[in-house]
């Protein structure tokens, strides 16, 4: 994952840890929680690996946990081809690992059909659309600084 996505938070690469955990970043939240962040490919290929080491030294159920995407790709179908599309979604842009309750809070927020009339029905433009997917994000993300941060820096990348 490119560490640019990170730009304006403090983390860590924790494969200077471990270099199995290569391309996973850990971010101190609130609470002295660190949040994990890499790709989707990444993480999936890692997850097990790293809930084995999370295992020693704290209680964790694995199924608790899920990988949210900070962007979706349903939202920049407008920017990129399918493929395009797939390789971002799965190979580059960042994921985040949160426990259930709470992705399936971001996703009631991100996925639901009055969000996608809201902050698509009055874009003339792709760069106004893109303006409103912005605004979008960062309503859904408020209160949570690293969320907003990577979802800004995510869609800073995207050409209009």
């Amino acid at each position: 994952m490119n560490p640019n996505y990170l730009t304006g938070l403090q983390y860590k690469h924790c494969g200077e840890w471990d270099t199995k955990l290569t391309g996973l970043y850990a971010l101190k939240g609130g609470n002295n929680a660190y949040y994990y962040i890499s790709t989707y490919n990444a993480f999936k290929n890692k997850k097990q690996y790293f809930f084995d080491i999370l295992q020693k030294h704290q209680k964790e159920v694995k199924k608790d946990w899920e990988l949210h995407h900070i962007v979706e790709k349903q939202h920049l179908t407008h920017f990129y081809t399918q493929g395009q599309l797939s390789h971002l979604y799965n190979k580059v842009w960042p994921c985040i690992l949160i426990h259930k309750t709470e992705h399936h809070t971001y996703n009631s927020l991100l996925h639901n059909k009055a969000a996608k009339v809201l902050f698509t029905a009055n874009s003339s433009s792709k760069s106004q659309l893109l303006s409103n997917i912005k605004t979008m994000y960062q309503q859904a993300y408020l209160g949570n600084h690293m969320l907003s941060t990577i979802a800004k820096n995510v869609l800073r990348t995207v050409k209009v």
